[in-house]
């Protein structure tokens, strides 16, 4: 297994005047979005569904199905495209939910109960220690992304794994922000061997605070080429991480954290796919990140295409099979096109000799 190594810089609203990385490789990429209020999705009017045995630009909708825009027939809420028809999303699909529900649970998700969780050392190598608030925080936000994409909300935290990431940040903290964090010499400030072993096995990310890291790690600008922190965040084995933060001045960045990340004990849901954004209602302050799909059976030769049902035609999009080594197999799905609010997209995606995988998507504003 390979921790993410791929260097993204990012402007996090909330951060205050600190800068954002995580690890990286490549470059830089400078102006990164805000994971939770920036956005470049249009917005335009909800639009009109029609309900019921209806024609639909002169095709009549299948079962469970209503004609969207007058352009093209959607399934239902809470239901699935199935051949020419929809069928009730399995239990605890992503389909599943409501739209109400998704936007109560990102709000959640987002909310800080500890702003200041960080207590410094005495020393300026003594990693300090992180509140137990900023620990719940960060698995909440870990868990609101996780819930998101239907594999529940059931990764914890362990106090071992804690230290070890403490010991990482630290080093973090005072060193280049780049793949050699993952791996850092004994002639780095701060080098320990604990750190040292835990950042080989850690997302680890650069300015701002604790569980902001989780959106950076899920939008992963920069890491076009892997998506290797999304993929270990998304990985349904992940059963328990380990969480390090350490904030201190005179750093380039202010901040940096580790996030353990190599676990398979999950008891939760393991979906058969997973994608994102997910199948359903997804928050559209999202909608421009990389899209991506994830297959644990494999995806050689995968192919996808998306479909904006408003007007019934495909949209542009470059499909990337990622290399493997991070997670499960994905097929990474580049838009050529702004997603709009309110819109749905339908996405089939081919594995390579297997039977198309379809689901539609459907970015909504929450306040």
């Amino acid at each position: 297994m390979k921790a993410a190594l791929f260097l993204s810089v990012f402007l996090i609203a909330c951060s205050s005047d600190d800068s954002s990385t995580t690890d990286g490789g490549t470059g830089t990429d400078g102006g990164g979005s805000d994971a939770t209020t920036g956005s470049d999705v249009v917005t335009k009017d909800a639009p009109a569904v029609e309900t019921g045995p209806v024609l639909c630009n002169g095709v009549a909708c299948g079962a469970n199905m209503k004609c969207f825009q007058s352009k093209s027939c959607v399934c239902n809420d809470g239901f699935v495209p199935s051949g020419n028809d929809c069928a009730a999303a399995p239990a605890g699909s992503p389909a599943s939910h409501l739209q109400t529900d998704v936007c109560a649970r990102w709000k959640a998700g987002h909310v800080v109960t500890t702003p200041s969780p960080y207590t410094a050392g005495s020393q300026k190598c003594d990693p300090g220690t992180l509140a137990a608030g900023g620990i719940t925080d960060t698995l909440l936000r870990l868990n609101t992304f996780r819930w998101l994409v239907g594999e529940g909300d059931t990764v914890t935290d362990d106090a071992t794994k804690d230290t070890g990431d403490q010991a990482c940040a630290i080093i973090a903290i005072w060193n280049p922000a780049n793949a050699t964090a993952h791996n850092p010499p004994t002639n780095y400030v701060c080098y320990n061997s604990l750190g040292a072993t835990w950042a080989g096995q850690s997302n680890i990310s650069w300015g701002t605070a604790v569980s902001d890291t989780i959106d950076q790690y899920v939008q992963d600008t920069g890491n076009d080429s892997t998506l290797g922190h999304r993929r270990w965040v998304l990985h349904p084995p992940l059963g328990v991480v380990g969480i390090g933060y350490v904030k201190a001045s005179g750093t380039q960045y202010g901040a940096a954290s580790c996030l353990g990340v190599f676990d398979s004990s999950s008891t939760g849901p393991k979906p058969a796919w997973y994608s994102w954004p997910p199948a359903g209602y997804f928050p559209s302050t999202t909608a421009k990140w990389q899209w991506s799909f994830h297959y644990p059976a494999g995806m050689s030769s995968a192919t996808a295409t998306v479909m904006d049902m408003a007007t019934g035609t495909n949209v542009s999009v470059t499909t990337t099979i990622l290399p493997s080594g991070y997670g499960d197999d994905t097929l990474e799905i580049t838009p050529g096109f702004t997603p709009v609010v309110d819109d749905i997209y339908r996405v089939t995606v081919t594995p390579g000799g297997k039977s198309p995988i379809v689901y539609e998507v459907h970015p909504v504003s929450c306040p």
